[in-house]
C-alpha cells in the first residue's frame, strides 16, 4: 500500500467522521430543545411526574438528558478532529467512567422498569403500604444508580492499570479498559450482568406483561381499566423498542467476540453499532413527547398554523397590497367625517340607554330578592324538618354558592354528629347568605344577575320537591348523603 493510498483512506474516513459529526449535531440540537421543552411541560404539570409508574421514567430522562449535554459533546469533537483529542490518559479514564455509567444505569432502570410495570398493573393495591413501597418500588430504582457507580468506580478508577493501553485513534479510546483488556473474569462480568441480564429480563418481562394484559382483557371486560393498562402497556413498549433496536446489534456482536471469533464484524462493531446505541439518547425525548398527547397537538396545531398564515401573506401581490393601501387612505376620511356625525347622536342617545339599563338593572335585583324571600318563607314553613331534608338543602346550595362552602360544610357537619332537627340554626344560616347575596350583587350586571335569579328558583324548586317528598324518599337520600 502506497502513501497515495494511504492519502484516500484518510480522506475517505475523515469525510466518513464529517458526515457523523453533522448527523450527530442536528439530532443533538434537536434532542436538547424537545428535553428543555419537556421539562418546562413538567414544571406546570406536576402531577404527572408525581405518579409512581412515573418515576423511573423521569429518572431515565434525566439520565438521558446528562447523556446528550455532556457526552455525546466529546463523541462530537472526536469526529471533528478524527482523533481523541486531548490525547491523555485521564482524559479516557473519566470518558469511559462516565460513559458506561450512564449505559448501565439506564439498562438496569429499564429493567426494573419492566419489572415495575407487572406491579403497577397487576397489584396496585399493594404499594399502599409504605414499607412496601420502600422495598419494591424506590429501592431498585437507586440500586439502578448507586450499583453502576461503586462497580465503575473499582473497574476503571481503583483496578491496577499502567494506561498505555489507549487507542486514541478510536472514539472512546477505543474501550482499551484495563479490567476489558486483561481481567477476564471482571470483563466477563460486566458483560454478563451489566449488559446481557438487563436486555434479557426488560425483553422476558415485556414479552409476559403483554400476555397478561391481553388475557385479563378477555376475562374482564372494564374498559377505563384496559385503557389505563393500555396506556402504561404502550409507554413502556415504546422506551423498550427503542433501547432493543439500539443495544442488539452491539450486544449479539459483542458475545460473538468473545465466546466465538475475536475479528467477527469488527469494522461494523467499531464504526457502525457504537453510534447505533447513541440513537436511544437521541430519540428518547422524542418518546417522553408523545406521553403528552394535548402538547403533541398543541405544536403541531401553531406548526399548521403558521404554515397557512405564510401561505396567505406569500400569495398576498404587491399590487394587491397597493390596492388596499389606497381604498384604506379613502376609507380614513369617510369614517372620520361619519364618526362626527354619529358622536352627536350618541350623545343624545346615551343618557336613555344608561337609564332604560339601570332600570333594567333594579327590576333584576328586585326579582331575586323576591325569590330569596320566597325561599325563605318556604323554609320557615317547615320549623320541624328532619335531617335528610336539611343536609340535602345545604349540599344542593353549596354547589350554588361556592364562596360559602366551609360555613356549609361546617353546618353539614353539625347536623350529622348532633343526628336531630336544627331548623333555627339553619334559619339563621339562609337570612346571613340572603344578606351576603344582596350585598354582593348589589352592583353586578345584568347577566350575572340573571344567573343568580335562576340559581334560586332551582333551589326553591328542590325545596318544593323535599317537602312533598315522602318518607321512604327522605330516608333515601339521607342514606346517600
Amino acid at each position: 500500500m502506497n502513501i497515495t493510498d494511504l492519502e484516500s483512506i484518510g480522506r475517505s474516513k475523515f469525510a466518513f467522521y464529517r458526515i457523523k459529526f453533522t448527523i450527530f449535531l442536528l439530532l443533538q440540537i434537536s434532542s436538547i430543545m424537545v428535553t428543555i421543552l419537556i421539562f418546562f411541560h413538567l414544571t406546570k404539570h406536576r402531577t404527572f411526574i408525581k405518579a409512581p409508574q412515573k418515576h423511573g421514567l423521569f429518572i431515565l430522562l434525566i439520565i438521558n438528558s446528562v447523556q446528550l449535554v455532556f457526552d455525546i459533546p466529546l463523541s462530537r469533537n472526536f469526529y471533528v478532529s478524527g482523533y481523541v483529542n486531548p490525547p491523555v490518559a485521564s482524559h479516557c479514564i473519566w470518558w469511559t467512567f462516565f460513559e458506561y455509567i450512564i449505559y448501565v444505569s439506564s439498562e438496569y432502570l429499564l429493567a426494573i422498569i419492566s419489572l415495575q410495570r407487572h406491579i403497577f398493573i397487576f397489584h396496585q393495591h399493594i404499594l399502599r403500604k409504605r414499607w412496601i413501597c420502600h422495598l419494591l418500588h424506590h429501592l431498585p430504582l437507586l440500586f439502578c444508580i448507586i450499583y453502576p457507580t461503586v462497580f465503575y468506580i473499582y473497574a476503571i478508577l481503583l483496578y491496577p492499570c499502567n494506561n498505555t493501553q489507549w487507542d486514541f485513534s478510536s472514539r472512546v479510546c477505543g474501550f482499551a479498559n484495563c479490567y476489558l483488556m486483561y481481567g477476564s473474569f471482571l470483563g466477563s462480568f460486566d458483560l454478563v450482568m451489566n449488559n446481557g441480564v438487563p436486555v434479557a429480563i426488560d425483553i422476558l418481562a415485556n414479552t409476559v406483561l403483554i400476555a397478561r394484559v391481553f388475557l385479563q382483557k378477555r376475562r374482564v371486560q372494564q374498559l377505563s381499566r384496559w385503557r389505563q393498562q393500555r396506556r402504561m402497556l404502550r409507554q413502556l413498549l415504546s422506551v423498550s423498542a427503542l433501547y432493543l433496536v439500539g443495544w442488539t446489534p452491539f450486544l449479539l456482536v459483542y458475545i460473538i467476540n468473545v465466546l466465538v471469533d475475536p475479528a467477527f464484524l469488527n469494522y461494523v462493531q467499531q464504526n457502525y453499532f457504537s453510534d447505533l446505541i447513541y440513537i436511544i439518547y437521541f430519540f428518547f425525548p422524542w418518546v417522553w413527547l408523545g406521553f403528552f398527547p394535548e402538547l403533541t397537538r398543541r405544536i403541531v396545531r401553531k406548526c399548521c398554523r403558521q404554515r397557512t398564515d405564510n401561505a396567505i401573506d406569500n400569495n398576498v401581490s404587491e399590487e394587491q397590497s397597493s390596492q388596499l393601501c389606497k381604498k384604506s387612505e379613502l376609507s380614513h376620511d369617510e369614517t372620520e367625517a361619519s364618526n362626527d356625525h354619529r358622536s352627536k347622536k350618541h350623545k343624545k342617545a346615551g343618557s336613555l340607554d344608561d337609564i332604560e339599563s339601570e332600570t333594567i338593572r333594579k327590576n333584576k335585583l328586585g326579582e331575586v330578592h323576591r325569590k330569596i324571600e320566597e325561599m325563605n318563607a318556604l323554609m320557615r314553613d317547615d320549623e320541624n324538618a328532619d335531617i335528610g331534608k336539611i343536609t340535602g338543602v345545604l349540599e344542593n346550595l353549596r354547589k350554588i354558592i361556592s364562596e360559602y362552602q366551609e360555613t356549609l360544610k361546617i353546618k353539614v357537619r353539625e347536623i350529622e354528629q348532633c343526628k336531630k332537627p336544627l331548623s333555627t340554626e339553619y334559619m339563621t344560616l339562609i337570612e346571613k347568605i340572603t344578606q351576603l347575596l344582596r350585598h354582593e350583587y348589589a352592583d353586578q350586571s345584568v347577566e350575572r344577575i340573571d344567573k343568580l335569579s335562576a340559581d334560586v328558583e332551582l333551589f326553591k324548586q328542590q325545596i318544593v320537591t323535599l317537602k312533598t317528598a315522602n318518607k321512604f324518599l327522605r330516608v333515601w337520600v339521607w342514606r346517600r348523603l
